[in-house]
Order: structure tokens, then sequence, then C-alpha cells
């Protein structure tokens, strides 16, 4: 018997559009089903912020049913590479519906191809990056544009006794936006191709959380800061998300992985965990604190999709990127 006819893409009801204004329902509904999670509505707006234009998300929408099919969403993130200011977009939460009739008909890849067209050939966007998993992967690397994939490099540590010792440097809570903008500033040419770490990053990716999951700590000597993180519990672990160091003071590091593993004694967590790709020297200094160098349990690569012509050949060698400058944190 001969296979049936893949059905034509224009007979089909489906509508390729951006986001609109009352969307965000059926998004996270369909999210929560391909997902098989339970995300809040308050949740996906402090992710996306569409009201503060905080992303541009493209969807593939049944007509007549509104049902949401398929979306290619990325939040809008200040970047610096080689040190001049850069507008990404991080691509996240991407998904298709596993139906047969959206596979014959490439919707994924032809909504793919309209974010393409409508935001980056526009000029709205510098480029794209993100860390898929291995199946999307594949999909993404049948379009000759992405580059070639990089390795997310992945650190995990089993707190044994964290000991005393005297020193002058302090691990407190850090959620001044100023401070961490000056600190930012100071920090800015140990990473010259990096999300701009500021302020504003902080409020908007740690501080506006609607469940607070997160602690945001600097360590201190005399009062200035040398280094500043971000952690947080996921699972049985305790998660370095973030880190800016000065590459001046080796004790600063010292004195956030003093507390990280105190605070992981005191929480029950079996290993810290940290992604680091793109700061050699605070590697080092983490490996010599008893940090090992895993394979990434998730099997992830980062990828980059250029759309500016001035930008370097290749940006994912050279990127500073930690968890948190993914939606994995």
């Amino acid at each position: 018997m001969p296979l049936p006819n893949p059905p034509d893409p224009k007979a089909l009801p489906v509508e390729m559009r951006p986001y609109r204004t009352g969307d965000e329902d059926a998004v996270n509904r369909a999210f929560n089903e391909v997902f098989a999670q339970q995300r809040s509505l308050a949740e996906w707006r402090w992710k996306f912020q569409p009201a503060a234009n905080g992303s541009q998300i493209m969807l593939a929408v049944e007509a007549g049913t509104g049902e949401v099919l398929a979306q290619f969403a990325v939040q809008r993130v200040p970047v610096r590479i080689d040190g001049k200011p850069r507008l990404a977009g991080h691509s996240v939460d991407d998904f298709c519906r596993r139906r047969s009739d959206l596979a014959f008909t490439r919707t994924y890849m032809r909504l793919s191809e309209s974010f393409h067209r409508d935001y980056g050939q526009a000029g709205q966007f510098d480029f794209l990056y993100g860390f898929p998993g291995t199946r999307h992967l594949n999909l993404l690397l049948h379009h000759e544009h992405y580059e070639q994939p990089e390795a997310v490099p992945y650190l995990l540590k089993v707190p044994g006794r964290a000991g005393f010792s005297f020193t002058r440097w302090r691990v407190g809570p850090m959620e001044s936006e100023a401070s961490l903008t000056a600190f930012e500033a100071r920090c800015a040419a140990r990473y010259p191709s990096a999300a701009v770490r500021d302020g504003t990053w902080l409020r908007r990716r740690y501080l506006s959380h609607p469940g607070q999951p997160y602690r945001s700590v600097a360590a201190t000597c005399g009062g200035t800061i040398s280094a500043w993180a971000v952690f947080r519990r996921r699972g049985d672990q305790l998660v370095l998300g973030d880190l800016l160091w000065d590459g001046q003071h080796p004790a600063a590091l010292r004195a956030l992985d003093r507390w990280a593993v105190r605070q992981a004694q005191a929480e029950g967590a079996a290993a810290l965990a940290a992604w680091l790709h793109g700061d050699r020297e605070a590697t080092e200094q983490l490996l010599r604190l008893g940090w090992q160098s895993k394979p990434n349990p998730l099997a992830l690569a980062a990828t980059a999709f250029p759309y500016s012509r001035d930008l370097p050949e290749r940006l994912l060698p050279t990127m500073y990127f930690t968890m948190g400058a993914s939606d994995l944190f």
C-alpha cells in the first residue's frame, strides 16, 4: 500500500504569528503539558516580562481554536562582545507538540525560520544563543547558520568539613543593584564577551523571581567587593549559578567556597555544582579548592546563531557563561 502524501502546509489551519497579550495562559499551559511541569503564570511573567519588552515570542497557533502548537521564544539579554555593547536573544522554552501532522509539515522549523526573518534579519538582535539538549540540537544543526556547538563544562564538589581559618574576608548578602553595577564595571575587562551582570541583571534575573529561591552574596574585605555569586538549591545540590570575580584576590573565592560548603552542610545538600565557561583562572582556583571537572549530566551544548555581520567569526569559544546565563538555574 503506498504511503499517504504529506499534508500541504498551506492547507493546515496553522498561523505563525508573534505573541499577543492574552496568549500567556495558552502558552504556559502548552509548556506545562509538553515538559510535564507545573509552572505558574507568575513565573512565566517573571521569565519573559512581555510588558517590559523583555522577550520576543513567535507562536504556531491552530486557527479557530487558538491552541498553541509550537513556540520559538527568546529573552532579550544585553551583552558585550569584545567589549562592545550588543543585544542577544537567549532562546528558551522552545517546543512543538508531538503530532504527526506537525512533524510532516516541519512546523517547528518553519516557526524558527519565521522568527529569524522577522526578528534577526530585521536587526532586532545581534545573535541568538541557547543550551539545547541532544534532540533539539540535532534539529538546530540542520540550519547552516548555527555555529559549531560548544561543550558546557560542569564542576562538582562533595562538601567536606569547611574547617576554620582566620580571614579578613567576609561573605554576606549582596542585594544592592548599584553596588553590583559598580563592581561589574570594575570586572568588565575580565569578561569581554559576556552578558552584562549589573544591577539590572541582578533585579531582573534574581531578585524579582516570585518564589525568591536565590541567594545573592558577596565576598568583601575592608568594605570592598572582590567576588559576587548567586546560589540556589536544586534537588540534592547547592548550585553556584552566577559568579563575578575581580581576578586579583583568590582569597575572595576561597571565602565564597567556605560559605557554600557550610551552607550545603546546613541544608543537607549532597554536592555543590556549577557551570563555568570562559574564566580559566576562576576554574583553576575552584579546582584547587576541591571542585572536580565532570561530564555535564544533561548532555547540553551551547549554540549561537549570528545575525550581525561584524561579529567575530566564532562567538562561543570566548564567551563567559554560567548556569545563570541559562534558564536551568
